[in-house]
């Protein structure tokens, strides 16, 4: 079996250059080579849109229905760095009923866009960030606690999790009743390597209030009147928290999301606008995530499908249209102590199939 080079190269034959240069792509392709070609249907490219940097960060997801835990234990024997080592042992652990009933999935993020050559990316394919998604059927706070405590001593170790337990406690006890952690990490890239939460659920003029609630440094007014603002753009928002030994860190980073109808991304065009109104991105970045969106078939001559996709468009017969989709997932604005310091388009792809008879949404 191959690896997953193909589903990159695919996705990115005709990226904008304003992004994605060609030094940045064969270092991203470089990272996927250590992943095999069946490993994942979905990933994606972290762009900065506030500087003129033409490179993104390279971020892959796996889950359960995948062997997720059994791929992830044999791509860490290519490693021995503290990154892998943890990814190995929570990967032992999701394979244990405990863990495989409360993860959903789990994301890698790898710094690309700071790998000079592909030798760099090499090292860098060591070094990865690591998120696991929590089952969101099972979400109660007591779940949510069990899950993350154990989760958080593999992450960090039982000395440093003791250290930031309490203020994690604290983030999940101020949940309101339709607030959740979906999403909980380690910046193992980083150091010191930070707790990342993933909050859903709040309303977005919500947020204020539980920032003040748990303790956040920020100035909550200043904070407020840029988060009403996002309010008259956002169908949802996610919020992202960085526990430290300290607290809840200077930083929090609110996702936007909007639900553009299928084919039809140009919604996304009055809030990118706003980015550009408040100088937190670049014309050039704007334009490039506007030409993001395409599909991309598998009856295209230039591209090579990856073997094992066309082994699953042979299995379903001629039914289907089997694609590539590049799509705008969200945009997510950091804050440092209330003020809008960046913004980040997270550029998703997915392998999909559209069926033939119906129109409508591809099936995932």
């Amino acid at each position: 079996m191959g690896n997953f080079t193909a589903s990159v190269a695919n996705a990115l034959l005709e990226a904008p250059s304003e992004i994605l240069s060609i030094s940045n792509i064969k270092n991203i392709e470089t990272i996927a080579s250590f992943f095999p070609e069946d490993y994942s249907s979905a990933f994606g490219f972290e762009c900065r849109l506030g500087n003129d940097n033409q490179a993104c960060d390279f971020s892959i997801n796996t889950t359960s229905m995948d062997s997720g835990a059994q791929k992830l234990i044999q791509i860490s024997d290519r490693f021995d760095t503290p990154c892998w080592n943890i990814i190995r042992e929570f990967s032992k652990g999701w394979v244990t009923p405990f863990l495989k009933e409360r993860t959903d999935n789990i994301w890698l993020e790898f710094d690309s866009s700071n790998a000079l050559n592909e030798e760099e990316a090499k090292i860098m394919a060591g070094y990865p960030s690591f998120f696991f998604g929590l089952n969101p059927s099972q979400n109660s706070k007591d779940m949510t606690l069990s899950l993350l405590k154990d989760a958080i001593i593999i992450m960090i170790g039982d000395n440093d999790s003791k250290k930031s337990w309490h203020f994690v406690e604290k983030c999940v006890q101020n949940l309101n009743d339709k607030a959740f952690v979906f999403q909980c990490g380690a910046m193992l890239s980083r150091k010191p390597s930070p707790i990342r939460l993933c909050i859903r659920g709040f309303a977005c003029l919500e947020i204020p209030k539980y920032l003040k609630t748990i303790g956040w440094s920020g100035n909550i007014d200043e904070f407020e009147l840029f988060i009403k603002k996002i309010n008259s753009f956002a169908d949802s928002v996610d919020l992202d928290l960085d526990i430290l030994e300290e607290g809840i860190g200077p930083k929090v980073g609110i996702e936007v999301r909007i639900n553009p109808r299928i084919g039809h991304p140009e919604e996304w065009v009055p809030f990118l606008d706003f980015l550009f109104e408040h100088s937190l991105a670049l014309p050039q970045k704007i334009a490039a995530v506007k030409n993001w969106h395409s599909f991309h078939h598998q009856y295209e001559d230039k591209r090579k499908w990856p073997s094992h996709n066309l082994l699953i468009a042979i299995n379903l017969g001629l039914k289907y249209i089997h694609v590539f989709e590049n799509f705008l997932h969200h945009i997510k604005i950091n804050f440092l102590n209330s003020d809008p310091i960046e913004a980040k388009a997270y550029l998703g792809t997915r392998y999909a199939w559209i069926d033939h008879q119906r129109a409508g949404s591809p099936s995932l």
